[in-house]
């Protein structure tokens, strides 16, 4: 008998290590609960999302996380839509709400590649819940997720600081999160604490950051972005697709994050986009969903003559706009790596005819940082211009219409994106 309970005891203690057991005491923050009014239609229109399929990444969390799609929006734009996000934030959830939620149509037919995890302060509330049950009731969402995405990496994030000074609740959800990080096992369940992101020396939390002491504005949810965006690529397996901080905008294996217009062809073949015109030598543009402001960006291309492309960017639309050019001009005279600017005609020109690899790759570096625009093409600087037509906007790739430029044909190998001056 003695033999049996030692075995049973160790087979306990390695579920638990694993985050896999049961939660052995019952209490609210880990007794799944449904709400009411807006909470069920916000509930179904994320179960909808998740039927469509195509989810490699979710945020999970309660009024914090829902805020991507406010005062986070454009860094979600730019760092989370073109990863297939899904917001699983709900304002006023709790750790059972969230419980509930997993239990009934979030998870359904999917199998996200990670899981960012962030819940806890509304159990926080007064007597509501103790440090301990706030940590039990995270652990019981990783399991739910353990359970029904076995293959989902999860990110616990440390429950951010609250209120303008260090306080009981805040020092309550410290240690719930401290708890919590227990269960993570360093490989399929992962902790990051980036609360002195948001805090001065003195522990002070400023309105600059969350005006009130509790929900970030634009400021925060930029610097919460750029603190977890290197675990975010590293646990999504991006390694190998991003290089120095550059995150890829093409996944190589379909148009997803981008949105074509006009009536040109662009499909993905052999990891490789390839536009080309149209009936009738019909021209289009493909963009991203997201719009991007200060950046640099890479492009790895080939290009099939004759060609009129290039490579949009700050575009908002076809009178707002800046292009890399992928041509051959007469008069000027110039080259790929000229910048265009609807209205402005050329801004700079590239007229070095030898720089071009006609036959083979190139690639086109391009950084807008204010004001500033400089572009580089096979590792060459070409333009160095400073003008203002616009501050924002997508990233793009032209088909120009005509019959002298057809049948033309555009084949991207790479899209780099790294965003700049994303920090405090």
């Amino acid at each position: 008998m003695k033999g049996r309970f030692v075995t049973v005891c160790l087979i306990v203690w390695i579920l638990f290590g694993q985050g896999l057991i049961a939660e052995a005491k019952q209490h609210s923050a880990v007794s799944p609960a449904h709400r009411h009014s807006w909470w069920t239609l916000r509930n179904d229109a994320v179960n909808e999302r998740v039927k469509h399929g195509n989810v490699d990444l979710l945020f999970i969390g309660d009024s914090i996380t829902h805020g991507w799609e406010g005062g986070g929006k454009k860094y979600w734009d730019q760092y989370y839509a073109p990863r297939n996000a899904v917001n699983m934030g709900f304002g006023g959830d709790r750790t059972q709400h969230v419980l509930w939620r997993l239990d009934n149509g979030h998870l359904e037919g999917i199998s996200p590649k990670l899981a960012v995890l962030m819940i806890g302060t509304n159990n926080s509330n007064g007597n509501d819940n103790t440090a301990e049950e706030i940590a039990d009731g995270i652990v019981a969402i990783c399991n739910r997720l353990r359970t029904k995405c076995p293959k989902t990496r999860i990110l616990i994030l440390a429950i951010f600081p609250r209120g303008p000074e260090p306080s009981a609740q805040r020092q309550k959800n410290a240690e719930a999160s401290l708890l919590a990080s227990k269960i993570a096992d360093g490989k399929m369940i992962h902790y990051l604490d980036i609360n002195d992101k948001f805090l001065g020396e003195d522990g002070s939390l400023s309105k600059e950051i969350m005006p009130d002491h509790l929900h970030p504005n634009e400021a925060g949810y930029k610097i919460w972005a750029q603190a977890i965006e290197p675990k975010v690529a590293e646990l999504m397996g991006e390694s190998g697709r991003t290089k120095n901080g550059f995150v890829a905008l093409f996944n190589g294996e379909n148009l997803s994050g981008w949105e074509a217009t006009g009536n040109a062809s662009w499909t993905v073949e052999n990891g490789q986009l390839i536009g080309t015109q149209g009936r009738n030598n019909a021209p289009g543009d493909l963009f991203t969903t997201a719009s991007y402001s200060d950046f640099e960006l890479i492009a790895t291309y080939r290009a099939e003559w004759p060609c009129n492309s290039g490579v949009w960017f700050r575009f908002q639309s076809p009178g707002k706009a800046y292009q890399a050019d992928i041509l051959e001009w007469k008069d000027p005279v110039c080259y790929s790596g000229t910048l265009y600017c609807p209205g402005k005609m050329f801004l700079a020109m590239n007229t070095d005819k030898e720089l071009v690899n006609r036959t083979g790759w190139n690639t086109m570096k391009v950084r807008a940082q204010g004001r500033n625009i400089k572009i580089w093409l096979n590792g060459r600087q070409v333009a160095n211009v400073d003008d203002d037509t616009t501050d924002s906007g997508k990233i793009g790739f032209q088909v120009h219409p005509g019959a002298e430029f057809g049948p033309m044909k555009i084949v991207v190998k790479e899209v780099l994106i790294k965003p700049l001056n994303v920090g405090p």
